[in-house]
């Protein structure tokens, strides 16, 4: 549903169908987040010296980072000194603010014997504490009134106490929303800047005429001269609307001043009007880019104890702003109703397109797979036609290891011997060869590579016999090492017979020949 259409319905509507809060994410209750000891003060204090009270409340809670305090003590010592409360007989009747103070400076008036009385904010806005009131309870009046400090009243309508934007965005962390959002979704892109050479005085004018609590310094990156977004006559201008940058690319951000800067400048004395931006700005600036996420914002605030961060883009050129009000509109009850639906849509279409790749991917693995079945039923076949052809070759064929052991032999083999496997595999070659010498030649050149050809032995049969053979051999190698030979034996016991028997014949023929030679 549309954010519109939402704001549309009846209120009863939006309950109903609004999800339950404490399900989207760890809720922390009102209480958790409310400082039970806010700074107070009496209406006759002097504005000098509640100015110098926050002041000092500031410098001992920089103290803090140091100690073993937990976090959320640190936050609230951080908290409580950006107002005082104005307490009289146990009753709120005013607050004064970073803000105020600025006002003050910028209006130039003279704070001697000046009562907090006279400057401090007397229509307030407050909550009730009760049962059914919840953080976001809170939320929604710091964002409706757009104001950071929301005094906590008690059920007799006394100070209970104070609960600030910053400390609820510290513990608020909803981290899979801020996730979804990109710092440009959420950023000011409208932004009061000044130069470098702007008096201070003229920087605290701006923020109270425009009621922001920064000014960007900024530096031109190119030639042409940019006038700096500063106001003369900061009366004639208090309703004017905040002015958009004509040319971001020629701006480059340097430092950044801010309310609270202007108060510790008032405590120490200084002239505003003389002292320039560039001699007091906070330097160099912490950056984020457009593209970064809210949570990364929100990391980056948290760590560095800031409240708002300077976007940049490409060369440095000034983007926007985004402050701590930007981060808890993120988390605003409206705005996250939307980002779950946000949320859901994205879950829905991340489902889809998993279930697409997922029944892809099935049927490319039943593709495989049938692709794998037909070549495993390929590759077995052939190894059984090749194991035959092989073991039942005509041939005779044996392996022999590297240690010269029989490693394997085929049928032919064994037959032409008279082994069985049980007796012929093992068993070193030497056993079965007439001649060592033959082994000691034959296994030389076959480990420097050689192929052996036409090499004739002579192997003992098992039933004592000599088989005359003729082998063939080269070695099968693997990663450089030596596995086994590759051996073929071709029976030559016939031939040899038969050259005998010639030469045999030949020798009878040549005596015979001698004998009748000598009778004529």
């Amino acid at each position: 549903m549309r954010l519109g259409n939402y704001r549309h319905l009846p209120k009863k509507e939006q309950q109903d169908m609004m999800p339950s809060q404490n399900s989207l994410f760890d809720l922390p209750s009102l209480d958790s987040v409310i400082d039970r000891n806010p700074l107070t003060t009496t209406s006759n204090t002097l504005v000098s010296s509640a100015i110098a009270l926050m002041s000092q409340a500031r410098e001992n809670s920089c103290e803090l980072e140091g100690t073993n305090k937990s976090l959320t003590g640190e936050l609230l010592n951080r908290e409580r000194n950006n107002c005082l409360l104005v307490v009289e007989s146990e009753k709120l009747i005013g607050i004064f603010t970073e803000r105020d103070a600025v006002k003050l400076a910028a209006s130039q008036r003279d704070l001697n014997g000046m009562a907090i009385a006279e400057v401090m904010t007397k229509e307030l806005i407050t909550l009730k504490r009760s049962p059914n009131q919840t953080i976001f309870s809170a939320l929604s009046l710091l964002h409706q009134h757009q104001i950071h400090h929301l005094p906590i009243l008690d059920e007799q309508g006394q100070l209970f106490g104070l609960i600030t934007s910053s400390y609820i965005r510290q513990i608020l962390q909803p981290i899979n929303l801020l996730k979804l959002k990109t710092v440009e979704e959420t950023m000011t892109k409208e932004i009061v800047h000044a130069r470098t050479r702007a008096s201070v005085l003229n920087i605290a004018q701006l923020m109270d005429a425009h009621r922001i609590s920064c000014v960007v310094i900024v530096e031109e990156q190119e030639s042409e001269a940019i006038e700096a977004n500063t106001l003369k006559d900061p009366a004639s201008h208090s309703h004017s609307p905040l002015r958009e940058i004509d040319d971001f690319s020629a701006l480059r951000p340097v430092g950044i001043i801010t309310e609270r800067d202007i108060v510790q400048f008032q405590v120490l004395g200084l002239n505003l009007a003389t002292v320039e931006a560039r001699e007091l700005m906070s330097t160099p600036l912490f950056t984020l880019k457009p593209e970064d996420t809210l949570w990364l914002a929100q990391g980056e605030m948290r760590q560095r104890w800031i409240r708002r961060l300077v976007v940049t883009g490409e060369r440095g050129k000034l983007e926007g702003l985004i402050t701590e009000t930007d981060l808890l509109q993120a988390i605003d009850p409206v705005e996250l109703w939307n980002v779950v639906n946000l949320l859901q849509q994205k879950i829905g279409e991340k489902t889809a397109s998993l279930e697409q790749e997922i029944n892809r991917r099935q049927q490319a693995e039943a593709e495989l797979q049938q692709i794998n079945d037909r070549l495993e039923i390929q590759v077995q076949e052939r190894t059984a036609e090749l194991t035959d052809f092989i073991e039942n070759a005509v041939l005779p064929i044996h392996w022999v290891a590297s240690d010269g052991t029989i490693a394997w032999a085929n049928q032919a083999e064994l037959d032409l011997l008279g082994y069985t496997q049980e007796e012929y595999f093992g068993r070193s070659i030497i056993d079965f060869h007439v001649e060592r010498s033959v082994i000691d030649e034959l296994l030389g050149r076959l480990a420097n590579s050689e192929t052996v050809q036409n090499y004739q032995a002579q192997l003992r049969c098992k039933d004592g016999s000599i088989r005359y053979v003729q082998i063939d051999s080269n070695v099968s190698w693997r990663n450089g090492k030596f596995i086994h030979t590759r051996c073929f034996t071709r029976d030559i016991s016939e031939q040899q017979a038969a050259l005998r028997e010639r030469k045999q014949a030949e020798e009878a023929l040549r005596q015979s020949e001698q004998k009748f030679s000598g009778y004529f």
